[in-house]
């Protein structure tokens, strides 16, 4: 599948110059500074946008039902009888985490498939106030501190499912959420191919 850094050079190329002819000086230059562009664009939106540009706005605060694997806002809550709160062992947090059971779940920020067997962030989101909310899910790379700003000492309190994972997978976790991994990747073999295609 096209990247998406890929994926912006080719919809960028058009609109730089009109049929530059292959393999000339000047269809290299185009090129090389279509990479160069699309090497700034953030990772995951194809029309240079920032993380908490693209990402929907999450429901806060939230509760996670694990039983039902469902999430409610604070205006479910309300409606809710002391006994039905009870019921669904609501637990407070802003994200859940898990291990993809299959790779049909796409992250809402990069757009890329969730590997199977790999970790991945969950968050709630409601479409429409009369909506139910259910869970968009993330890369850990591709996790937004501007929009859910997590620190490090709350992951326990407020990612559902931190405390089964064991150390290693913390420590993991965390060092994924806080780099910038799948950007640096990006972003190292865009500018590979701009000085390839240059040096023709």
């Amino acid at each position: 599948s096209i990247g998406p850094r890929w994926g912006a050079a080719i919809l960028l190329a058009p609109r730089i110059q009109r049929r530059p002819s292959r393999g000339s000086s000047a269809s290299r230059h185009v090129m090389a500074g279509v990479f160069a562009k699309a090497e700034e664009a953030d990772v995951g939106d194809l029309f240079g946008r920032q993380g908490a540009q693209v990402l929907p706005t999450p429901v806060s605060p939230a509760w996670y039902a694990a039983n039902e694997r469902s999430w409610y806002g604070e205006a479910d809550i309300a409606k809710m009888t002391k006994k039905e709160k009870q019921s669904k062992e609501l637990i407070a947090c802003s994200m859940t985490v898990s291990y993809a059971p299959t790779a049909r779940a796409k992250c809402r920020r990069c757009g890329e498939s969730i590997e199977k067997g790999s970790l991945r962030l969950g968050y709630p989101f409601r479409w429409r106030a009369c909506e139910d909310a259910y869970t968009l899910y993330l890369h850990p790379e591709c996790y937004v501190p501007e929009v859910f700003g997590i620190k490090e000492k709350e992951l326990r309190s407020k990612v559902f499912g931190f405390e089964a994972l064991n150390n290693t997978e913390r420590a993991q976790l965390w060092r994924k959420m806080r780099g910038r991994g799948r950007e640096a990747e990006a972003s190292s073999e865009s500018k590979k191919a701009a000085d390839e295609f240059a040096k023709g």
